[in-house]
């Protein structure tokens, strides 16, 4: 009975307790909800207040008569700079009006002289989409976006004739029912894209990477379309929701497909041709030089080319690369390979070097081609002595893989001698890319 009478006693005050505590955890609930709330309201006066300076700064800074070229330039990196900070806080609608604003002040269009336009290298337009109507669609015709990041942008009902995306980040593209024509999509990055009810004429893919693209209902292309280098692997068509080869469809059209991986994994059509400038030592044959096509290396002087009587039913030419006496020399290109990246990073790309060398006098003397491969901003993959060799001038050829990321091959004819009578030559260089057949 004691134990009863104390809990009726206690009771009023756990219950108050309890109701104190819900009471409390209530109204810290409802000052946190206020505090979201003006966050969130403050958030948005923060981003109006940005877009709104950015449109007013952008206006003043347009207005100012620009004297010269160095002004103009002034006026393009500041424009630049706030846009740059802008883009970094706005939600994509705005950045949409932006682009807009942009582009009717003329600051991005593709017919200018690129000295004139706005670069936009680095800005982030993901989840930007550009909408037209039926029937009044949005154009965009000669629109500069080349070097932009922008996961899932679309372009709906739009017009876009001439404009620019080259190099460009733009995975999950989307471009429905718009008028596409003579647009260069050049090295752009757009994986899982869709396209679907567009009218496509000659557009510019080359070097993309188009993989997992979809193409939806009505893709008419009834002219050339540029698909060289470009990866098409996985792409895939359906019309009223039943599967279309695509393959086929490519193959059989006016498309260019010259160095693409076909959407099923095939490479149809390589370049094979001769990627040498002047490896046949025919230009400047007389005058001992080679200025801007074969350059020295370092401090090493260049081989000669000269015409020497060579006696070999292997070579008619009459002119050579020439190394001679006690020396050291070397004659070297750079061959660009970049058309052929999507074959190399598949790990599919092979050379073929051939070339007529060797040496006529000296028993100390070499003459050598060495290949150095470079991926971009020239930093060196692997080198290969490639073809060396001290005997008589004869046809010597050299296959081998070519490293993934390889985008330049630099082609080096190295001649040392420690011999007063050396005498080596080099004719004939020829380097072609092959596939290689997969075992």
């Amino acid at each position: 009975m004691g134990i009863s009478k104390l809990i009726l006693i206690a009771l009023p005050s756990i219950v108050f307790g309890i109701l104190t505590v819900i009471i409390t955890l209530q109204q810290n609930s409802f000052q946190e909800f206020i505090r979201k709330q003006d966050r969130e309201e403050h958030h948005r006066e923060n981003l109006r207040l940005t877009y709104q300076n950015y449109i007013n700064d952008i206006s003043n800074i347009l207005f100012e008569k620009a004297s010269n070229s160095t002004d103009h330039h002034r006026r393009l990196l500041e424009i630049r700079a706030k846009t740059l900070y802008a883009f970094s806080v706005l939600d994509p609608s705005k950045k949409s009006n932006i682009i807009l604003y942009l582009y009717e002040t003329r600051l991005l269009r593709s017919d200018l002289n690129p000295n004139e336009r706005l670069d936009l290298t680095g800005i982030d337009l993901s989840n930007v989409i550009f909408n037209g109507s039926f029937g009044r669609p949005l154009n965009l015709s000669y629109i500069s976006l080349a070097n932009i990041k922008a996961t899932n942008l679309v372009f709906q009902w739009c017009q876009l004739t001439s404009a620019i995306l080259d190099n460009s980040y733009i995975p999950s593209l989307t471009i429905s029912n718009t008028a596409l024509t003579n647009t260069s999509f050049k090295r752009v990055y757009a994986p899982f894209s869709t396209i679907q009810n567009v009218f496509s004429h000659g557009n510019n893919f080359s070097g993309s990477n188009l993989s997992r693209m979809h193409y939806i209902s009505n893709v008419y292309i009834p002219g050339t379309v540029d698909f060289t280098n470009a990866d098409l692997l996985n792409s895939y068509a359906t019309f009223d929701d039943k599967y279309v080869d695509l393959n086929g469809h490519i193959i059989d059209s006016s498309i260019t497909i010259l160095n693409a991986r076909l959407p099923n994994g095939v490479f149809l059509q390589i370049d094979s041709s001769d990627l040498v400038i002047d490896g046949h030592a025919q230009k400047n044959c007389q005058s001992n030089r080679s200025e801007n096509i074969w350059l020295s290396s370092g401090s090493l002087s260049t081989l000669e080319i000269s015409s020497i009587p060579v006696s070999s039913s292997l070579n008619s030419s009459s002119c050579y690369f020439i190394g001679q006496s006690a020396n050291e020399a070397s004659s070297v290109q750079t061959i660009d390979l970049q058309k052929f990246s999507t074959l190399i990073d598949s790990d599919l790309a092979w050379y073929n070097l051939s070339c007529f060398i060797g040496c006529l006098q000296g028993n100390h003397s070499n003459i050598s081609v060495l290949v150095n491969f470079f991926s971009d901003f020239a930093i060196p993959h692997e080198q290969y002595a490639a073809i060396s060799t001290k005997t008589a001038p004869r046809v010597i050829a050299n296959n081998e893989t070519i490293p993934k990321l390889t985008r330049f091959v630099y082609l080096d004819l190295h001649y040392y001698s420690t011999d007063k009578t050396g005498l080596c030559l080099i004719d004939n260089i020829e380097l072609r890319i092959f596939q290689r057949k997969k075992s």
